[in-house]
Parts: C-alpha cells; structure tokens; sequence
C-alpha cells in the first residue's frame, strides 16, 4: 500500500476498461538480489520488463492471474518486507513577429481578434521576443509521441551530439529512433520551439531551443507509467532543463512521482497537462498533473480559448491547476513536413514549456524557484477564468520583465509559544518592492543549526504558509514537528514575483519544550455519544474495531457500492487554538487499490467549503495510526469529515474507524524579560584576501547566540550568521581582496534581540603589502640611522630591516619591529660599507618587496 497516495484520474469507461497486466516493485535498497528474486518467483511474476533503476522492476502477471488476481498479486508483493512499494503500470495516454506564413493563425501567441477572438486574449509573445527569442542552450525535454526531427521547422532545433544524431530515445520499443508515428508528440514540440523567422510554417514560443524528442506513447497514444519513468530519467541524465508532459491518465504511481522529484533535485521544471475530461481536478485529481502536490517541479496547466475563457473540455482546479495557457484550435507542426490544428490542455502545457525556455534564454542563472515564480506571479487574471486555476493565464512578456528590486525582509520576526514539538511564529509583512506592494511568497526554513545565507536552502522548508499581506501587518505560522528539547533556528524571507529574495528574517536559538503536553479537543472511541454523524451508508458497527468493541464503517455487513462517495462528518465544530492541532485516527482499510481511495477533508466555515488534506488512502490494510496536521487551520473554528470515492468497476469491504482525535501539543506564552546586554569590543582582523576575523565581549551570559550582520551596498545591514550561546568569534569568508567591510554584533535570545556593537570596519589583505620607500640613511654617533616612508595601509604590522655589505646584497635580515618608520642599528662596523633595504609584513604575515636600497661608505657617509 503506499503510504501517501492521490487518487486516481476518473477516466473514461473505454480508458478505465484497459486494466494493466503489469507491476511496478520498488524493493528496500538493502534487498539482496536474491531475496528480489525469490519475491518474483513466489509470486510465479514474469520478467516481461526490466529493472527501470536500481531497485525498481517492471514485472508481467500471468495471463491466468490478470485482471481480479492483479490486486491480490499487489497485496502479496505489498506484505513482503523486502518490498518498498508495489503498484499498477497505470496505462497512460494522450492528453491531446516574425515572417512565417502561418504565424497569424497562432492566436495564442498574438491575438488581434482574429477567428471572431478576443484582443489580447494571448500570451504577448511578439512583446517578449523584443527581450529574446531563445538559446541553443536550453533543452526540453518533450516526453510524449516521439518528434518528427526531420521536419524543416523543428530540425535545426533538435537536440543532436556532436555526431550529428538526435539526443532522444523511443521506450515504446526499445530503440534509439524517437520518430513521431502518431502526431501530438511533433504538434507538442512546433509549440515550443518551431523555428522562428526562417520563412517556413509556424513560429514556436521559443524562436532557438534544442528539443530533446522522448517517445514512450506509441502510434494509438498508449503507454506505461514505466516508460514514462525512464523517460523522465533520461532526460534528467541527458541535461534537460525542462520536461513537458502533455499526457495522463491512470492513478498515482509512487515511482512516476519519484522519478519527478529526482528532476526536481536536478533543478529541471517539469511542467504537465491539467487533462481532458472537465473534471475539478481538486475532486478528482488527474496525474501527473496532481503531481505538484508533492514536488514544487510541477507546473500544471489548463486550457483557454480565443475568448480567454477556460473551454468545457479543460480540467481546472481553484488550489491544484496553477496556470492556463491557449489551448484551442492551436496551430503547430505535425509529421511529414506538415501542420494541424488541435485543441487541449497537450496544446496549452507547450505554452507554458516554451516561456520557461524563453526565461532561461534570457536569465541562465535563474533557479527553478525563481523560474517558478516568474511563471506564476506574472500572469493576466481575465474574469472568466477566477477561480478555476491558482494564479491566471500566462503571460511571457511579463514573466520576462527585468527585476532586481527585491522585497524587504519581513520584521519583528519572534517566537510568541512554544510546545514539545512546535514553535508559534510572529513577524511584520515587508512589501515587494523593498516596503512598497506585497510580496508573492514566504520562504520559511528551520534547522537545529545556525542559519545565514550559506546554508539556509539547505534547512528543512516549512509547508502551507500564509500568503503574505500588505507591509505593517502582523501576520502568525504554527510550525510543526519538531523535537522536543530542542534548539531551533529559523529563518523567514519573501519572494517577489521574478522569483527574488528579501534578506533574512532569523529567530535563533529558541528551545521547544523538553516534553510534549497533550491537550485534546475531541476523543471519540465509539463507545460512548459519538461525536460524527453516521449519515447512510454510514454506520456504527461492531462487525470490527480496534478497541473494544465499536467502530464507524462506511459499509456495514458488505461491500461499498458501485460509485461511492460517502462522507463521515464531524457533528459540532472545534476551535483549534492553545495547542499545536493534529488529527490522529486508526484505520482498516479494503479498496480497490489505486483506483478506489479514502481521504480527510477539512472546513473552516461550518461545512460550506471543504479543503482534502494530503493524506489518501488505497488498497487493502489492517489496523493502523494516521495523524494529519491540522496546523494551518490553528485560530480557526474547524468541521473534519472522512471521504471515500469508488468508480464504478469493483466494490470491496470499506473502511473502519476508531479513536479518533483532535487535539496536539500545548502551547505556551514563551518568557517575556528584559533583552539580553549588547556585546562589547568588536574586532575586525584581516586574515587572508578573502577573510575576516570578527571577535568580540559577551556581556550577557544567558543568550542563545549572536548576531553577526554586515553593511551591504545599499546601505542597509544584512544578517550573515547566527552562532551558538558562548561563541565570541566569527570569520567572514568569500570576500574580495583589498576590500573594507563593515559589521555590527548583536546577542539574540527569546526575549529579544540586544543593541548592536558599535560598528567596526576591517579590511581584507590584498595581493601583498607596498614597500616602504624614499628610504635613507646616515650615520650620528657612530650608529646607521634610517628613516622611510611607510604605506598608509592599516592592515601592516611589521617592519624587516636588511643590510649587506656590498650593494644590491645578498642582504642578511637584521630585525624585525613593529610598524613604524624609522630604525637605529646599533651593531653596524663604522668604517665598513653597509647597504639597506626595508620590507613591510601585514597581518597575515605577507611581505612586501624591498624598498629602494640606501648604503653608507668607509667613511660612515
């Protein structure tokens, strides 16, 4: 059983009707191949595949056990304890101005109300190509069909090695041709990248791309989640930097989600089609698309038409379709040197994959959250569409606007509570534009360690955090799951909407408490007045429970029935505040596993709107603890139901409830006191060209740490570092060299944050100290005077004074003093010719080149 799951795409009875004969088993990364095998052979499974990676197989069921033995073969290889996770090879299929002649059909990308449109309805591609019109070093990656690489306006596009040959593969058959024998995969790619002012056809979003052509759909438009995987990692390993994904079907596939967040590791965009069907896909979720509930590298795209409204076909989804892209009567390329016209979300996504190709032409360096965001927050929000995606219609030219205004860092950022397992967070909104607009997002990361701009994208990432609001307002987070005892560092920073970032917000050294205090808002084991109402089907049963004798089922004395969509709903509501809110429940589970799933669903207005949680159920399981987070609801007056949804082709026995609770950590007022005493006597000490050595007085003795910040170009503080309780020193690295740098220190605690050192400046080495110069010297009562001119550089520390007795040396070091100007030597033979040269030694023990030589003759002259 997995143990997170979505639900399966609601497809149509011919698509639903073609039951895979496949498996995919994921076994433990300890498991001996032997033990692999054995699991195989007990289960009388064919090798009718290969190992997709390492530890994942594609196995064939026996023609004798396919169909009803395919869940019962999942069930066995489920319980086998060498196995990670097993699941269906889900069958997947299609989701379905420049001087090129067709380029005034393509409303899309400029529409001037042609075909009876909508003026401006489009992405205002001709305004972007005035910032650029693509790279030869961005490659997508067009997972689908297969691309026509012959085709005049696609093949100076393909993605080929230094051979000459086509970077792609064909996983449908197992070969290294990845031609187009259907139609979309070709279509797909023209969107995209279709040659741009080369006199021929049509005009892609991105004029120069190279298109990686990744067949795994055959002729017909069908295929496996299994090849979908190794296409993906193909493209992962062959340097895409984007996927496009105009295609679903089937249910979740652990293994398709991790194959994705493997893209997501190597910073790839994999950007999918909403589907076809009209669904809600907050009701019914369609993958991959739904997909980006687990992996911030999914973008998923619905469809418009001409009018700027989404069409019947398109899937939507307010909190699950980010954006919408043209995707009606969209002209592209198709096989043998030709064009067609078709309409689908398959046509939107491509929209969508040529933008994000345009933004990295034109910014190589953007990461993908900032690629991300530029996608997201620069959208059109045309009526029609509100409410039916995340963010709106895309919109190239605006995503491609230059930025380097980034928001302010949100303020007053502290701990308010504190639990066992939970912090209560508070800060002030900054703007957009430093304090001017609101920003987009909150990035919110924690770490037992300290936090600074090294090693902050590297901190565990908070999820479901409040939109920012306008700058001044005081806004709250509840973050949860920590561990108890223990000294956290958090930082808070926004994002605008080309994806940059606002310094640093830290709270640091904050200890949750040393053991969790339980507080419950509901109990409910089903002994006593149940606190759910048991609507039919619904019941309270004592056919099974988990302790003692009572528990809810949905389907009492049988089977769920064909279709079911039955909810269990909380009775009277609860107000979630004083305690870190969690959910827990125990469960026995038996669904049609992928394709029949249990859910939790949240209302924070007294049932008229319900929000579906992250967990979700299939298959068959016995007795087990759930817990679901219910802290973005804390503050909030909450209902909870449980939801189970059957299609229509096997029923089976349904869920049992027991012990169901609400409540979770305790949380308390963190101690309000004075703030802790300033640090005292900051040094800045050069070390090398690239570091500074920062030290410092502790006149606190009960803070959590320090607060190293450093004057930045604008003229503001930056917070670099926070160290642990005690630590008086700190060294700045990664500067440049012959650089000054400013700081200031600061003791943190929870109850505040202490006055700031007096700032202190201290600069790094350069390449070596100067000499010293005009040097002469003289003799006055039988002893060598000499005197120079030292460099005005503060970082030198010594002096080295050299003679020899013939000129231009060799020269013998006679002492080293402290920096200064002057030396008497007192041991030179008067009489005798002495020559002289003087170097200086800066901090780092650096020296400089000799200073012009000065001697003096027999005669002491």
């Amino acid at each position: 059983m997995l143990g997170s799951a979505g639900l399966a795409a609601r497809a149509d009875d011919g698509q639903r009707s073609r039951r895979t004969d496949r498996v995919l088993v994921a076994f433990k990364e300890n498991a001996p191949a032997s033990v692999r095998g054995n699991a195989v052979r007990r289960l009388g499974l064919e090798r009718g595949g290969q190992f997709i990676g390492r530890h994942l197989a594609r196995l064939q069921v026996p023609a004798d056990r396919a169909g009803g033995g395919l869940a019962s073969t999942l069930a066995a290889l489920r319980s086998d304890p060498s196995v990670r996770y097993a699941e269906p090879d889900h069958p997947i299929r299609l989701a379905a101005t420049p001087n090129d002649p067709s380029y005034s059909q393509l409303w899309g990308l400029h529409n001037t109300g042609q075909n009876g449109g909508a003026a401006d309805a489009d992405i205002d591609a001709p305004e972007a190509w005035e910032e650029a019109t693509g790279s030869p070093n961005v490659v997508v990656a067009v997972v689908d069909t297969g691309v026509d690489y012959r085709h005049p306006d696609l093949r100076d596009n393909i993605l080929r090695d230094r051979n000459g040959a086509v970077v792609g593969y064909d996983f449908a058959s197992d070969d290294a041709d990845p031609m187009d024998n259907n139609e979309h995969g070709t279509h797909v790619a023209g969107t995209i990248g279709a040659m741009g002012n080369n006199g021929v056809g049509v005009v892609g979003v991105c004029h120069t791309v190279r298109i990686m052509p990744l067949k795994f759909l055959d002729a017909s438009g069908n295929g496996y989640t299994s090849d979908a995987i190794r296409a993906v990692d193909f493209a992962v390993a062959n340097g895409a930097d984007i996927i496009n994904a105009s295609w679903g079907g089937g249910g979740f596939s652990q293994g398709l989600l991790e194959a994705i967040q493997r893209a997501e590791d190597a910073g790839i965009l994999f950007v999918a089609a909403a589907g076809n069907e009209s669904n809600d896909n907050d009701e019914s979720p369609s993958y991959p698309a739904n997909y980006n509930r687990w992996s911030r590298s999914v973008l998923t795209v619905a469809a418009t038409n001409s009018s700027d409204t989404v069409p019947d076909f398109s899937n939507y989804g307010a909190t699950t379709v980010d954006l919408a892209a043209p995707g009606v009567d969209i002209r592209s390329t198709t096989p043998g040197n030709r064009y067609a016209t078709f309409s689908g979300t398959s046509m939107a996504t491509p929209h969508v994959a040529g933008a994000a190709a345009l933004l990295l032409a034109r910014y190589p360096s953007l990461t993908l959250a900032q690629l991300r965001a530029r996608l997201l927050y620069n959208t059109d929000y045309p009526s029609a569409i509100e409410g039916m995606v995340i963010h709106g219609r895309l919109n190239v030219a605006r995503a491609l606007a230059s930025d380097s205004v980034a928001p302010g860092a949100p303020t007053n950022f502290t701990v308010t509570h504190r639990g066992g397992n939970s912090l209560m967070l508070r800060w002030t909104a900054s703007g957009e534009d430093g304090d001017r607009g609101v920003a987009r997002g909150y990035e919110l990361r924690y770490s037992t360690a300290p936090l600074d701009a090294s090693n902050v994208e590297q901190a565990a990432r908070a999820a479901n955090l409040p939109a920012p609001a306008a700058p001044g307002t005081t806004q709250h987070y509840l973050l949860p799951g920590l561990s108890a005892g223990s000294q956290y560092h958090v930082a808070l920073y926004s994002v605008d909407n080309a994806g940059n970032s606002s310094p640093l917000a830290l709270v640091s050294g904050v200890r949750t408490l040393s053991e969790s205090q339980p507080a419950i808002a509901l109990s409910d084991d089903v002994e006593g007045t149940p606190r759910f109402s048991t609507v039919t089907p619904w019941a309270i049963t004592t056919e099974r429970s988990d302790s003692p004798t009572h528990s809810y089922t949905d389907s009492p004395g049988g089977n769920y029935r064909s279709g079911a969509d039955n909810m269990l709903t909380q009775s009277a509501p609860v107000t979630l505040a004083g305690f870190a809110p969690e959910l827990t429940f125990r469960a026995r589970l038996d669904l049609e596993a992928d394709y029949d799933f249990f859910c939790v669903e949240v209302s924070a207005d007294d049932g008229t709107t319900w929000q579906r949680q992250s967990l979700m159920l299939t298959g068959t399981i016995n007795w087990n603890t759930y817990r679901v987070s219910l802290a973005p609801f804390y503050g909030q007056t909450v209902r909870v139901r449980f939801h189970l949804m059957a299609d229509s082709m096997y029923q089976q026995d349904g869920v049992w409830l027991d012990n169901i609770t609400i409540g979770g950590d305790r949380l308390v007022p963190v101690t309000v006191g004075p703030e802790p005493n300033a640090p005292s006597d900051l040094s800045v000490t050069p070390v090398s060209k690239s570091e500074l050595r920062l030290t410092w007085r502790d006149n606190s003795g009960d803070e959590t740490g320090f607060r190293i910040d450093r004057l930045g170009a604008n003229g503001s503080f930056t917070t670099l570092h926070t160290t642990e309780a005690g630590v008086v020193e700190f060294t700045d690295s990664d500067l440049l060299a012959g650089t000054p740098y400013t700081y200031r220190v600061c003791a943190v605690s929870p109850r505040g944050v202490s006055e700031a050192t007096v700032p202190q400046t201290g600069t790094t080495l350069s390449d070596g100290p100067a000499a010293p110069t005009a040097l002469v010297t003289r003799v006055e009562r039988r002893r060598v005077v000499l005197r120079w001119t030292q460099p005005s550089d503060p970082n030198i520390r010594q002096n080295r004074i050299y003679r020899s007795r013939k000129p231009a040396g060799p020269y013998r070091l006679v002492r080293t003093i402290p920096a200064t100007s002057g030396y008497i030597d007192r041991g030179a033979w008067i009489g005798v010719p002495h020559y002289y040269v003087v170097t200086t030694v800066n901090a780092a023990g650096v020296e400089s080149a000799y200073s012009n030589e000065s001697g003096i003759s027999r005669r002491g002259r």
